[in-house]
């Protein structure tokens, strides 16, 4: 047996050796081939636990329900009666307008997104400069800008900007939402503001674009995940984004299955390619 296997191995030797170089890169082509795909799975699987292990804080809630339109009365009380059901709500309307400065005669199209500062996030954190909880900097008067808005109008912390019919005091500057990835590319500097201040301001009049979302935390006991999705899908017909923690950003999540896979089949064509070509030295000799 030994002897059979030392034949063997001095045959495999001597076929190798006249091509050993090129047979040394092949093997190395053919272990990187493998080591790319252990690593591409391995990179897939700890991007998603790493969003798990964040979820909560990308929606900023357990539960977000989005509309591309503002909803109506009757959809709306469909989605507020989850709170007799022990949920917590923070609702949350996002629209572009034309804010001006009196230190630029430029008027610059911004995103304006209304929030309660009291209810949100339920969770995450708003980073404010300076940093401050948003329910002390944010009133019915005062507005929270991005940084590109005071570098595009020339203002600071503490002058005034105005929005729609309303006149607002930059309270701080805007540094990140936690659920800013549910939004896409910015179109403008973003301002956070009260939903009141929304109200004052005249830019939701009937016939506006603007979006609404929901956001809700769900008690520890009763109201669970599933069943909240399939009460709001039972009670409103039209068109809504429903996430919740689970899988915090659909989109993003088959992206990278799509970018997976795509590269996966990729790696393993080309060591497919190398190992065909592991052949070759041998019938060369």
């Amino acid at each position: 047996m030994k002897r059979k296997i030392r034949f063997e191995l001095r045959m495999a030797w001597r076929e190798t050796r006249p091509a050993f170089r090129r047979f040394l890169f092949l093997t190395l082509a053919i272990a990187l081939g493998v080591g790319a795909l252990t690593g591409l799975k391995g990179f897939s699987a700890a991007l998603n636990r790493s969003i798990a292990r964040s979820a909560r804080d990308l929606i900023a809630a357990d539960l977000s329900v989005r509309f591309s339109s503002l909803p109506n009365q009757k959809e709306i009380a469909v989605l507020e009666s989850l709170t007799a059901q022990g949920a917590r709500l923070s609702r949350t309307t996002e629209t572009l307008s034309m804010v001006s400065s009196s230190k630029t005669s430029d008027p610059i199209l911004s995103e304006i997104r209304a929030v309660d500062p009291q209810t949100y996030p339920f969770y995450g954190t708003v980073e404010l400069e300076p940093a401050a909880p948003l329910h002390r900097m944010l009133s019915d008067d005062a507005a929270i800008v991005s940084r590109d808005l005071l570098i595009r109008t020339g203002s600071v912390v503490g002058d005034v900007i105005q929005i729609g019919t309303g006149r607002y005091r930059i309270a701080a500057i805007l540094k990140s939402e936690p659920d800013r990835i549910a939004f896409g590319v910015n179109l403008g500097p973003r301002i956070l503001i009260t939903r009141k201040a929304l109200e004052q301001s005249g830019l939701i009049q009937f016939g506006s674009r603007a979006s609404e979302s929901f956001l809700y935390r769900l008690p520890a006991g009763g109201l669970s995940l599933d069943k909240a999705r399939s009460f709001l899908a039972a009670g409103i017909s039209r068109r809504m984004r429903i996430v919740d923690y689970r899988n915090p950003n659909p989109s993003v999540s088959r992206a990278l299955e799509r970018a997976t896979g795509f590269l996966s089949l990729i790696g393993l064509l080309a060591l497919l390619l190398e190992a065909s070509g592991l052949p070759q030295p041998c019938t060369h000799i």
